[in-house]
């Protein structure tokens, strides 16, 4: 082959290589605009319902009491074949679990698609009979809490923000068994976790409001989990998933951790060799790998959800706080764990001030936050209330990969029911803040031997 020809064929096989990637580029387009297109007929024939809940004075069930109602939101539907996904643009179903201060007026909220409104009501009386339980329809703008505020910077302050945890999703944060909340103690002895959250948003004042939001569906599979890169760990991989030499990822889910946690913590993989045995040193468990070990086995026996975390700290701008804003970031450190996991809070910043002078980008971040707060948009960017996001955005297996330095919105993570009731629960009269949203009196049935 002469130069002549090897040039010639460098650049048929330069513009092959084009071509190929032009075409994938353009049928992955596609296919976002099909799928957002498609989703957008789903969406726009579904309803949905706010439950505003007032909680009876005297109630002492221990946050067990909502992990079980958490099982009954465990909707793995929707998206099960390619029809559903394809055809139908179907997804699967999300909930929000909403922690509200209107100028330190504390209310509890769950949003739902209206198909579970009766299940929900149904799961709420059946654990907490006395609750009061208010239903705002879509639509009705005047009682839906999230209405009442625009982002208008020229009236408001705004501090948004979205949590996540620190480490992998299936290691645990401090939950209410930690606390001794699951052996049910008598009020005066009970360390309620939840207690700081409703103080903080007790004590904001006039034209002051916080919203925490709590989003939540089944989870699904992750395509992202990486082989590991020990050839013998490898090979064990293979022949674990069943997968073929080509193959760089696999379809896991949480629990596929979890397991691959467990066994490293407790060192399984330590092959006995006669000729040098293994000390038994080191195969002995410190208390905290022990607590590890018994905290993740635990988290295998319940369900789990996909979960994302924002919250929303917004005043009148001559009313800002900035104490109160910060405080905002801090409300979740009672469930951090030194050895396991904690909260970690994401808020919209540039990394030098150089890279955003006018302050616009970091405003846009958060404007963002503030949309998809107020249209409880989770885990999926077609949601019809605020639109996909910029093409710039690629969703992949539930998490955007975008330009270096942009702001990531609501990447979900793995929490247990266990976990989720704890930051999530209706408080007993331990939580001494009065504006907690109360029934003043108990429901209780007519006597049956009353005169007619």
């Amino acid at each position: 082959m002469t130069a002549t020809q090897f040039l010639i064929f460098i650049i048929y096989l330069s513009l092959f290589i084009a071509a190929g990637l032009f075409v994938d580029y353009q049928w992955k387009a596609v296919k976002r605009t099909y799928l957002a297109f498609i989703r957008a007929g789903f969406y726009s024939k579904q309803k949905y319902s706010l439950f505003e809940i007032s909680i009876p004075r005297g109630q002492s069930k221990s946050p067990l009491a909502m992990e079980v109602f958490f099982n009954a939101l465990y909707q793995p539907f929707g998206e099960g074949s390619w029809m559903n996904i394809w055809l139908q643009g179907s997804t699967k179903p999300w909930f929000t679990l909403e922690l509200v201060s209107i100028e330190g007026k504390v209310k509890f909220f769950i949003w739902t698609n209206d198909k579970f409104s009766n299940g929900i009501r149904t799961q709420l009386y059946a654990q907490f009979p006395d609750i009061g339980i208010k239903e705002i329809y879509q639509g009705d703008y005047r009682n839906d809490y999230v209405s009442n505020i625009n982002y208008d910077v020229s009236k408001y302050k705004f501090s948004c923000a979205e949590f996540k945890k620190k480490n992998a999703g299936h290691l645990p944060i401090k939950t209410y068994t930690d606390y001794g909340l699951d052996k049910d103690p008598k009020e005066e002895f009970k360390i309620d976790p939840i207690t700081p959250v409703l103080e903080y948003l007790g004590n904001l004042g006039k034209g002051e409001q916080a919203w925490i939001q709590i989003g939540i569906r089944a989870p699904g599979k992750d395509t992202d989990k990486k082989f590991p890169t020990d050839a013998k760990e490898l090979e064990k991989f293979r022949k674990t998933h069943k997968l073929k030499w080509y193959q760089n990822k696999v379809m896991v889910d949480w629990t596929d951790a979890a397991k691959e946690d467990i066994k490293k913590l407790t060192k399984r993989d330590l092959k006995m060799d006669k000729e040098s045995p293994s000390n038994p040193a080191d195969t002995k468990l410190t208390k905290q790998e022990m607590d590890k070990v018994d905290a993740v086995e635990r988290g295998l026996s319940k369900i789990a959800f996909d979960t994302c975390i924002r919250t929303v700290y917004v005043a009148e701008k001559d009313l800002f706080s900035p104490s109160n804003s910060a405080g905002l970031s801090g409300v979740f450190k009672q469930y951090n764990t030194q050895h396991m996991n904690s909260f970690e809070s994401k808020s919209p910043v540039v990394k030098y001030a150089i890279q955003d002078k006018s302050g616009l980008r970091v405003e846009a971040d958060k404007k963002l936050i503030f949309e998809q707060y107020k249209a409880r948009a989770f885990f999926y960017p077609q949601f019809i209330p605020i639109g996909a996001p910029s093409y710039h955005q690629v969703w992949k297996t539930n998490q955007f990969k975008l330009k270096k330095d942009k702001y990531i919105p609501s990447v979900p993570f793995i929490m247990t029911v266990e976990e989720l009731a704890t930051i999530f629960h209706f408080p007993g009269d331990t939580a001494t803040t009065s504006n907690v949203s109360r029934i003043e009196a108990k429901k209780v049935e007519a006597p049956a031997n009353l005169p007619i």
